[in-house]
């Protein structure tokens, strides 16, 4: 009776290993494409936070990335892993969708599915950031409180018109700004524009490329005002109505075409003589905001 229990308990095991044999098969056959490394499994597919993950085992170690618990069957050891750590002859990366990665996806690195591959060469997200806003038209004190709330730490005003003046209502939009408790009040200049100054750069542009030069440094890029005198009339301005409400700051901004000439040279003319202008005036570099195109300077 004995040998009959000991062979029968052979049997049984013997068909118990067969169907884990099967099952496994089975996993694998289902799982076309996946991906299984280093003994680690994943049991099922799983988001957090808009991150597509594994739920996979913490306790054996197959996660190095974020994990999140209770989005995964099973046992409370088995969880939600995220940005997984991953290493490849290219370098080293985390795994994710092949559609969120920036770098390069490589595939065969990382457990789950075909999708989920080591992203290396990540453009690495900004660790601080500010949030600002530059405005045409004057700001009230209502203004200035309701960018405060929203969460804005710096504020551009404009200061010249594209119509060859200051524009007087930068010194109001700055002034609320720093009661309301904005922090950092720059201001911004639109060069000015002129049909008849662009025509005569046009024809000099022709004969001299000398002339074009001494147009540009005292004529302006399209207009009769020169960029000495257009950046002077705009720092004069603010020192005499807004100078400890100011930052100190000016910003260019270029847009399009229609307000400069063809020639890039003559255009980075304008723009040197401008910045030396502001140099002088004891101002902040002027930093040019490239609104539309790089090609008018370059």
């Amino acid at each position: 009776m004995a040998r009959f229990v000991s062979f029968l308990s052979l049997i049984l095991s013997f068909v118990a290993f067969v169907a884990a044999q099967k099952e496994a098969v089975g996993l694998r056959a289902g799982n076309s494409g996946n991906t299984t490394l280093s003994g680690c499994s994943y049991s099922a597919t799983c988001t957090a936070s808009g991150i597509e993950g594994v739920c996979v085992s913490v306790s054996a170690g197959c996660c190095s990335g974020t994990t999140t618990s209770g989005l995964c069957p099973g046992s409370s050891d088995i969880m939600c892993c995220t940005n997984n750590k991953c290493t490849t002859p290219s370098g080293s990366g985390t795994c994710m969708q092949t559609s969120k990665c920036t770098g390069k996806s490589y595939s065969g690195y990382c457990t789950g599915p075909s999708d989920l591959q080591c992203c290396v060469g990540i453009t690495p997200a900004p660790t601080t950031s500010t949030y600002g806003v530059d405005i045409s038209d004057a700001l009230s004190t209502s203004g200035a409180s309701c960018f405060i709330s929203a969460g804005v730490s710096f504020i551009i005003p404009r200061g010249f018109r594209s119509t060859g003046a200051v524009d007087t209502n930068v010194c109001t939009s700055i002034k609320n700004a720093a009661s309301a408790g904005i922090k950092t009040r720059d201001t911004y200049m639109f060069p000015c524009s002129s049909l008849s100054a662009c025509i005569l750069l046009s024809f000099a542009s022709i004969f001299s490329s000398l002339f074009v030069f001494f147009a540009v440094t005292y004529i302006g890029p399209t207009c009769s005002s020169s960029a000495a005198s257009q950046m002077s009339q705009l720092v004069s301005y603010l020192n005499s109505n807004c100078k400890s409400q100011w930052s100190g700051r000016i910003w260019l901004d270029i847009e399009g075409s229609q307000y400069w000439t063809s020639s890039t040279s003559s255009n980075q003319a304008w723009y040197k003589v401008s910045n030396t202008r502001a140099a002088c005036m004891m101002v902040i570099s002027p930093f040019v905001a490239w609104l539309v195109s790089r090609t008018l300077f370059y």
